[in-house]
C-alpha cells in the first residue's frame, strides 16, 4: 500500500487559500459580536484595535467545514419540514451584533410559542452524548442565543444541538428572562474595557471565563498578546501603529 499525502496537501492549501480570500473580502467590524460574548475581555480589545488573528491551519478549517455542512443540511430540513421562518436574520442589541441561524414558528409544534430565534451548533458524538446525559449545555451558547432573542424581541431562544456523525438532533428551549442579566453584564463589561483604553490605553489582565481559553492552540490570538504585561501590549500596540501610519 502507498499512501498518497500530496493530494491531502494540496486540498490544505486550497482551504487555506479560500480562508484567505474570505478574510480578506471579509472587513471585520470592531464592536462586540454575539459570538463573542464569552471571549476573554483582553480579546475584546484585540478586536477592537484591529489586530490580525491567527492563521486557521488546515485540521480546524477542515471541522468548520464540517459544522457548516451539517447546519445546512439541517437547516434544509426545517424549511422542507414547513417551519422555518428565515435564516441568517442581522440582529444587533445594545451595540453587539450577530446572526441568528434560524427563526422557527412554533404554532404547530409541542410549545405554542410563536416565532423563536434558534442558535444551530454541530458538535461530535461524543459531546452529543455527555449533553444528552448531563444536560449540560455550553455557558457560551445560551448567551448567543440570548442575545438574539433580546434583538428581536422575543420571549423565548432555541439550542439545536446536532451530532455531526448521525445527524441526530437535541432541540431544547428557555425563556430569554434567565440570561438576559448576563447578556447584560458582559456587554456593560466591554463597554468599560473601550473606554479604559481610550481613556489612558488600561489593558485588562488576561483572565479566562473556561480554562480551555489559556490553551494557546485554541486562542484566537497570537499567545503572546495574552502573556504580555500592560507596558508590553501597549508597546507592541504602537509598534503596529507606527508601522501601520507609514
Amino acid at each position: 500500500m502507498k499512501t498518497e499525502q500530496a493530494i491531502t496537501r494540496k486540498i490544505d492549501q486550497v482551504m487555506l487559500n479560500e480562508n484567505a480570500q474570505r478574510e480578506a473580502e471579509h472587513e471585520s467590524g470592531t464592536g462586540l459580536t454575539a459570538s463573542g460574548l464569552w471571549n476573554p475581555s483582553r480579546t475584546w480589545l484585540l478586536k477592537y484595535l484591529k489586530i490580525p488573528k491567527k492563521q486557521l491551519d488546515p485540521f480546524t478549517l477542515r471541522k468548520f467545514a464540517r459544522g457548516r455542512s451539517v447546519e445546512d443540511w439541517y437547516t434544509d430540513k426545517l424549511e422542507k419540514a414547513g417551519v422555518l421562518v428565515n435564516k441568517q436574520v442581522a440582529v444587533e442589541y445594545r451595540g453587539c451584533k450577530g446572526f441568528a441561524d434560524v427563526i422557527i414558528k412554533h404554532d404547530d409544534l409541542d410549545f405554542k410559542l410563536g416565532e423563536v430565534p434558534h442558535e444551530v451548533k454541530s458538535i461530535t458524538n461524543a459531546h452529543f452524548r455527555r449533553i444528552i446525559k448531563t444536560g449540560d449545555i455550553n455557558y457560551s451558547y445560551h448567551l448567543q442565543a440570548c442575545l438574539y432573542a433580546l434583538g428581536l424581541g422575543t420571549d423565548h431562544y432555541g439550542l439545536d444541538i446536532i451530532a455531526s456523525d448521525d445527524m441526530r438532533e437535541m432541540v431544547t428551549l428557555y425563556e430569554t428572562k434567565l440570561m438576559k442579566k448576563a447578556v447584560n453584564q458582559l456587554i456593560s463589561e466591554h463597554q468599560v474595557v473601550i473606554e479604559n483604553w481610550l481613556n489612558d490605553r488600561t489593558v485588562p489582565n488576561w483572565q479566562v471565563r473556561e480554562k480551555w481559553q489559556d490553551i494557546p492552540m485554541y486562542m484566537n490570538y497570537d499567545e503572546k498578546w495574552a502573556r504580555f504585561t500592560q507596558s508590553q501590549f501597549i508597546k507592541e500596540v504602537e509598534a503596529i501603529e507606527s508601522q501601520n501610519a507609514k
